[in-house]
């Protein structure tokens, strides 16, 4: 390790006892020292690590419905060292965890074992990389403001410590990670309504809209409007002061309704006491008949849908926290 290496490894062995009394023996002590200085910098400020992302290493092939390793591009051997110490940092996903601490993972990255004098410099090397990145990372967060004082950022991510199930399941919610910066799903809280081999399919719970069922049936201007039958407008009439909530950015034009209402026509259970789909016209004489109330009901346009495998994917990269149901 650059701090000792193995016994196992003699000639490297009596290099590190010649460097602990040499020039180089302090250069890999002050290493030491300014990675450890820097990690607990991060350690300090949960923004800091925030912004620390680590690069993806494989995406999701919609065609072919599968995730793929990205290759590497070319960088060196000690820029892929430096970039599995910010993975350990982000417990192997892209966003940071706030439970990991970058000066642990600091101290166990200079006590590794190497296996040749080779390894060795390659190791130093990497460390070099590692300062060198997080040195930038105090700069830039400095300049963002993120170490003069405790932000609403740090309280966030500190209070981000969910214990998730080790898969999603039907009934589930998803939790996006506070960094995730996709427009269609930053800050969202989804419900997953269906999740099996061959696909997952969840509503964004959270993002309401300035719109009520009466706006969408007076607008003969929205996709929906025009995908609406007769049949469908006549049940909606008993809801038209109920909000409208956006359920994701695929197919805009989809109207889903969830309620607590077992005996509607066309229900699907999605957890205890909550149901997904039903009959229009049934829940309309529900209604009526006050069988039902229509503020229970919650309508959402679009959803967010995923292919095989393609969500567990993303709880892997922790990209999304999955809370209980």
């Amino acid at each position: 390790s650059l701090l000792g290496l193995c016994e196992q490894h003699k000639p490297v062995q009596a290099q590190v006892e010649k460097m602990s009394s040499s020039a180089q023996g302090k250069v890999v002590r002050s290493f030491y020292r300014m990675v450890i200085r820097a990690a607990k910098q991060h350690d300090s400020f949960p923004a800091l690590k925030g912004i620390l992302a680590s690069q993806r290493t494989r995406g999701y092939d919609h065609e072919n419905q599968v995730w793929v390793n990205w290759e590497d591009s070319g960088g060196s051997k000690e820029a892929a060292i430096a970039a599995s110490y910010f993975s350990e940092l982000n417990g192997g996903g892209v966003f940071y965890l706030p439970e990991v601490s970058a000066a642990k993972i600091a101290r166990t990255a200079f006590r590794r074992p190497c296996e040749s004098e080779e390894d060795f410099d390659m190791h130093l090397d990497a460390a070099t990389k590692a300062i060198r990145i997080l040195e930038q990372n105090l700069t830039k967060g400095k300049k963002m403001g993120v170490m003069e004082r405790e932000t609403e950022a740090d309280n966030a991510l500190r209070k981000y410590d969910l214990v998730p199930y080790k898969s999603p399941q039907a009934g589930c919610v998803l939790l996006a990670h506070p960094l995730l910066q996709q427009r269609a799903l930053t800050r969202s809280v989804i419900l997953v309504v269906q999740h099996d081999e061959e696909s997952s399919f969840g509503l964004a719970i959270n993002r309401r809209v300035p719109l009520t069922i009466g706006n969408v049936l007076d607008s003969y201007e929205s996709d929906l409007n025009r995908e609406l039958s007769t049949k469908v407008r006549d049940g909606l009439s008993v809801f038209r002061d109920n909000v409208v909530f956006k359920g994701g950015d695929v197919a805009l034009e989809f109207l889903s309704i969830l309620h607590p209402y077992p005996q509607l026509q066309g229900a699907e259970k999605v957890a205890e006491g909550l149901y997904w789909k039903c009959d229009l016209g049934h829940a309309k004489e529900l209604v009526e008949s006050g069988e039902a109330e229509a503020d229970k009901f919650k309508f959402l346009l679009g959803h967010a849908r995923w292919g095989p495998g393609q969500l567990q994917g993303e709880v892997e990269m922790k990209t999304w926290q999955v809370a209980g149901r």
